[in-house]
Order: structure tokens, then C-alpha cells, then sequence
């Protein structure tokens, strides 16, 4: 009822402000690293030795923090579970609606993942009905950038073989966890309902 509605979305919305503090931390801790390594070169030109041997030490301590972290993120605090595992309204259903004339394909692009340019997308819902997201790289052929969602009650890495896609509800809180290394390519299609005739 009212209760168990509420539960669900108060435990949606703790499970997405730890992923968001998350991955704001490891981009922080990461930051760091990369000032405490500008550091360490600055005091080695100077013949600082001993101080640049420090900041060294301090940014890879940095680096295993961010590493640490998000590997938490991604693998300790997220079930992993099957491409087609439901999420909100069923994978089932939406081919149903898509057979049945219900929806219409609104948009289609390939999206393009990497550590320097997208390196990662933060928890959001789609504006169209039902969204199709279709791997192109497995999750073995790049560090980082695993697909998230919440459902069931937490938020869950959803493990990807090239060629599988996952169709998912736009009521669906979902992101991509940060790309560490390689290149990750999704095709991305938008389903929306059919026009409605003025007599509907």
C-alpha cells in the first residue's frame, strides 16, 4: 500500500544519493592524485628528492582509495544480475506493446564511452516509454563503465555480453559507473507510445 510505495522510493533515493557521493568521491580522490603527482615532479625538478618521493607515495595511496571505492560501488553494493532481469515493468511486456503497434521508435545513436571523454552518466530516468540499450563491447573489453539500476529494493550492476540489450521502463533510475580504461560503444533506441486518435 501507501507504506510499502513509500519504502520503495525512500529506498531509491538512498541508494542514489550513496552512488552520486560515490562517484563525487572518486572523481575528488582522483583529482587529488593527479595534483599530488604535479606535486612530486615540481619538488624532482627542484632536487627534492625526499619530498617528491612523498608526494609520490601520497598519490598512489590517492589512486587505490579511488580504485577501492569505486570497485565498492560497482561490485560489494551491487547485485549482479542477468541483462533481461526485470526492471520496473517487465522486458516482456514492453515487446508486447512494441508488437502490438503500441510504440514507435522515436530516436536511435550509438554512445560512446571513454575515461577522457564520457566518462561516466549519473543516475537519471528516460523521457520516452521504454528504452532499448543494446552492447556492443562486453563489459570484459573495458575497466569501469558498467551499466546501474535500481530495482528490488538497491541499486544493481547489470552484466552485458556483446550483441544482449536491455530493455528497461523510462521510470527506471539507472547510470553507467566510470570508465577506468578502453572504449565502451551502447546503441541506444527510444520507444515512445504510438500517436492516440482524437476519440481516445
Amino acid at each position: 500500500g501507501m507504506c510499502s510505495g513509500f519504502r520503495a522510493r525512500s529506498a531509491v533515493a538512498l541508494a542514489h544519493g550513496q552512488m552520486e557521493r560515490t562517484c563525487q568521491q572518486v572523481e575528488q580522490t582522483r583529482a587529488n592524485s593527479v595534483w599530488l603527482r604535479r606535486e612530486a615532479l615540481a619538488l624532482k625538478r627542484m632536487g627534492d628528492c625526499a619530498g617528491a618521493l612523498e608526494k609520490l607515495q601520497q598519490a598512489k595511496a590517492a589512486e587505490s582509495d579511488a580504485l577501492c571505492r569505486e570497485a565498492a560501488m560497482t561490485e560489494a553494493e551491487c547485485v549482479q544480475v542477468s541483462p533481461l532481469a526485470r526492471a520496473g515493468e517487465s522486458e516482456e511486456a514492453a515487446a508486447a506493446m512494441a508488437v502490438e503497434g503500441r510504440l514507435q521508435l522515436r530516436e536511435m545513436f550509438v554512445r560512446r564511452y571513454s575515461k577522457s571523454t564520457r566518462p561516466w552518466i549519473p543516475f537519471h530516468t528516460d523521457r520516452y516509454e521504454v528504452t532499448c540499450n543494446v552492447c556492443l563491447m562486453s563489459d570484459a573489453a573495458h575497466t569501469g563503465g558498467r551499466l546501474l539500476g535500481v530495482f528490488d529494493g538497491g541499486v544493481k550492476t547489470i552484466v552485458r555480453h556483446e550483441g544482449e540489450a536491455t530493455v528497461h521502463s523510462s521510470k527506471l533510475l539507472h547510470a553507467v559507473s566510470g570508465m577506468r580504461g578502453g572504449t565502451r560503444y551502447s546503441l541506444i533506441l527510444f520507444f515512445d507510445r504510438a500517436q492516440r486518435s482524437k476519440k481516445d
